[in-house]
């Protein structure tokens, strides 16, 4: 029970607070002071949510009531100011925890931005590899497609028209000169342009035989070099007579193509004299004849060879007597007909002999068909 003194103790301690947060003076010198005498006359209910908003100005005024009653020696105030301590020590540990969790969260902030500068870092790295790999990729196809394909060295198209070009110059030339030459030897057209076109056969078929020929001595002799091979006895001596050998690859195969084409006048001379000892083509006394007969079998080696050697070889078609003119392919010669009679130039085509890609035309003399 409390007594009389300790009421009239009480009461002019929460007097003279009233009194204190009235004084118009202080008020004014403090504006916090007129806050926390709004809350103190405010009803429980609004005073605890106004409690709640303005939890800074109501602490104040909470202090300044239990010091006043722990000066005045007030009952139960003693209680109050170890609760107040209490409080005060929880609120300082939960602004503690809260400034934990918030350097917690600043850290984690941090380490995640770290982590993503480090994952955009690696990610630059991963781009520059592969565009790097993807550069050399191409380069590598790039050096594939010259490489390995078998028409990379004729599908060009100024290589082809000047292969094209050489092969009707011979024609419009070389063989022109000599038919008009024979005349005198052989008067009979017909028997001319048969000659003409036999030798330019042969020399294809020579040339022909004679580059599979190099080709083939071409890889067996690299293929010796590189694995230190003196002779073709000693393929088998290091496998108890079994053979041993192995075939160049492709690659390597283009490219001893390519080397022979570069080299190709080398070839040239031996060719020429090969061809002039295996083959009797005109016998007379007639010097002029004879120069021009060799300017066109010359000729005549020269470009089948050049043909030859290329990857993949060019072609000539020579029509059956008696087959319907391709008029895709030739054109008439000083006649009007539909069926071949003699062929007197054959065509030239890029590709083996089932080939249609024209490079350019050739002549024949034709005749009409029984039925026109």
């Amino acid at each position: 029970m409390k007594t009389g003194m300790e009421d009239e103790i009480l009461k002019t301690a929460n007097t003279e607070y009233l009194n204190l947060l009235g004084d118009e003076r202080q008020i004014k010198r403090n504006p916090d002071l007129a806050r926390e005498k709004e809350l103190w006359v405010l009803n429980g209910d609004v005073a605890a949510q106004k409690f709640l908003d303005n939890i800074e100005y109501m602490d104040r005024a909470l202090y300044r009531t239990i010091k006043e009653a722990m000066l005045r020696n007030v009952e139960g105030s003693q209680i109050a100011w170890c609760q107040y301590g209490s409080l005060l020590h929880s609120s300082e540990l939960l602004k503690r925890d809260e400034q934990q969790m918030a350097r917690r969260s600043e850290k984690g902030i941090t380490d995640l931005q770290e982590q993503c500068e480090e994952l955009e870092r690696q990610n630059a790295i991963k781009s520059r590899e592969i565009e790097e790999l993807s550069k050399r990729l191409c380069e590598v196809d790039k050096l594939k497609v010259t490489e390995n394909s078998s028409n990379a060295d004729v599908n060009d198209s100024d290589e082809v028209n000047d292969i094209g070009k050489k092969f009707s110059d011979v024609y419009n030339n070389e063989w022109a000169k000599l038919f008009d030459s024979l005349k005198s030897e052989i008067e009979d057209e017909t028997a001319r342009i048969e000659k003409l076109c036999g030798c330019l056969l042969m020399a294809f078929k020579f040339c022909k035989e004679e580059s599979e020929k190099q080709m083939n001595n071409l890889q067996v002799a690299t293929t010796n070099v590189l694995s230190f091979r003196s002779t073709q006895n000693e393929e088998n001596e290091e496998v108890g007579g079994q053979n041993n050998s192995v075939a160049l690859s492709q690659e390597a195969c283009v490219h001893l193509q390519k080397l022979r084409k570069q080299c190709y006048s080398l070839s040239l001379p031996k060719v020429r004299r090969m061809f002039r000892e295996s083959c009797t083509f005109l016998t007379t006394t007639n010097e002029a004849i004879l120069r021009d007969f060799e300017a066109y079998l010359t000729r005549c080696v020269d470009t089948c060879w050049y043909m030859c050697i290329q990857d993949p070889p060019l072609n000539i078609k020579i029509p059956e007597k008696g087959d319907t003119v391709d008029t895709k392919q030739f054109n008439l010669y000083k006649s009007e007909g539909d069926i071949v009679d003699v062929c007197v130039w054959p065509a030239l085509l890029l590709g083996g002999d089932d080939s249609t890609d024209i490079v350019c035309k050739g002549q024949v003399l034709t005749k009409l068909s029984k039925t026109n």
